[in-house]
């Protein structure tokens, strides 16, 4: 049995890569060219059942799109862990962090082994400078996001906390 070249393999995850970032709803509508710059630029990292992937408070540029396994994100408050939801497969993590610098509110723990598609800001970055017009399609998607989960937001916290209300209308109103 014959066992790829480096050079296969790398133009085999580039496709597979491409293929994914395609998928993503978060990337539609942007140029397949755009894409396929990210597609080659982006990494590959797997991380171990109880690794971070991410911590609470520090600084991370990077997204990530869970290829494999499952992820748990925490928030720690007071010594208090609280495990706020799971990822899983096909979950896309971290799109402000290619916007901006800014640190992370919640910690990622990854349950099982995982694999992600890892992109940087400084990638991402490159591509909109490479081609800005993606930027105007990469914006209204993030309103859009938020959009909807203010609005989620707003549906649950009425009927559970009604007082929490007040606390609404950070991103729209």
């Amino acid at each position: 049995m014959n066992s790829l070249t480096e050079e296969e393999r790398q133009t085999s995850e580039y496709h597979s890569n491409h293929e994914l970032l395609i998928s993503v709803p978060f990337f539609s509508g942007i140029p397949v060219d755009s894409l396929k710059l990210l597609a080659y630029l982006c990494t590959r990292e797997s991380f171990k059942p109880g690794t971070t992937i991410f911590a609470q408070d520090e600084l991370d540029e990077h997204a990530y799109y869970l290829l494999s396994g499952k992820a748990y994100l925490i928030f720690s408050d007071s010594g208090l862990d609280v495990t706020v939801r799971t990822y899983e497969a096909g979950d896309f993590i971290g799109i402000l962090s290619l916007l901006c610098k800014t640190s992370r509110i919640f910690s990622l723990r990854a349950e099982t082994p995982v694999e992600c598609l890892v992109i940087s800001r400084e990638v991402f970055q490159k591509t909109f400078e490479r081609f800005p017009s993606i930027l105007e399609r990469v914006f209204e998607t993030v309103c859009l996001e938020l959009h909807n989960l203010e609005r989620h937001l707003a549906n649950q916290l009425v009927r559970v906390c009604p007082e929490s209300m007040k606390a609404m209308g950070i991103s729209l109103i």
